[in-house]
């Protein structure tokens, strides 16, 4: 992928990980997400 297409694959990725606000997990614990980064690099993900 060039800069542009990597960027906008970035775009989308971030998008979707905002729309998550917690995972729930086994015996009722919860994690709440904080802060996510998602970024493009030339070598892959």
């Amino acid at each position: 992928m060039d800069e542009l297409q990597r960027g906008g694959a970035g775009e989308l990725l971030e998008q979707g990980c905002d729309s998550v606000e917690s995972i729930d997990g086994p015996d009722g614990v919860e994690v709440g997400i904080a802060d996510t980064w998602v970024g493009g690099h030339p070598g892959g993900a």
